[in-house]
């Protein structure tokens, strides 16, 4: 589904050019996929009070790990945290194309930290245009192996919320009910909570 929608991807206005006109992802609805606020603080990085220090010489995302995690301490430290925040941006949120933690989130994560209102949401709906931009290039390149980082995921379960009824999508009737009062979200979506629902029953029955 995403190869098929990269081909209607039109990189000058980040949206899908079809018959009907152009179609993109919007903030509303990577707040309704996310849960995030679409509204809060433009991210500036020249506004970190401190200065941000990082040891990267154990980036990777194992090592990384084990490297800043500071034992025998009951609390978590500030650094702590910062560093835990630097590896979710990089890895959970804008899913980096390297298996290395980025540096360059690690401004955002020190913001995050001090608790400012940034609209991540606006900020995940640029990487998510930036990324397709990639994967269009990439595609036109014509690479063996494509390989698109960023959160397409969310580009996939959008696709699957504005194309639902286009789709023949098996969907459990005792989750039917539940469906039917978030329809924002998505058939895609639905479908992905509910067998994360059944897994976690499963873990702790």
């Amino acid at each position: 589904m995403i190869l098929a929608a990269l081909h209607f991807w039109n990189s000058s206005t980040s949206s899908l050019h079809l018959k009907c006109g152009m179609l993109t992802s919007t903030l509303l609805d990577i707040a309704a996929i996310t849960g995030l606020k679409p509204t809060g603080e433009t991210f500036d990085p020249s506004k970190c009070k401190s200065v941000v220090t990082f040891n990267f010489v154990k980036a990777t995302c194992g090592p990384y790990v084990k490297h800043q995690r500071k034992p025998h301490t009951k609390e978590v430290s500030d650094d702590e945290h910062i560093d835990f925040l630097t590896h979710w941006l990089s890895i959970y949120v804008f899913c980096t194309r390297s298996i290395h933690v980025a540096k360059h989130y690690r401004a955002l994560a020190y913001q995050l930290h001090e608790g400012k209102p940034i609209c991540l949401s606006k900020f995940i709906l640029g990487s998510l245009y930036e990324s397709l931009n990639d994967g269009v290039a990439d595609m036109r390149g014509q690479f063996d192996i494509l390989i698109i980082p960023g959160p397409i995921r969310l580009f996939q379960l959008w696709l699957l919320a504005t194309f639902g009824s286009k789709l023949s999508l098996y969907f459990p009737e005792d989750f039917k009910d539940a469906y039917d009062k978030r329809p924002t979200e998505g058939a895609g979506l639905a479908l992905f909570r509910y067998r994360e629902n059944e897994t976690t029953q499963v873990l702790f029955s």
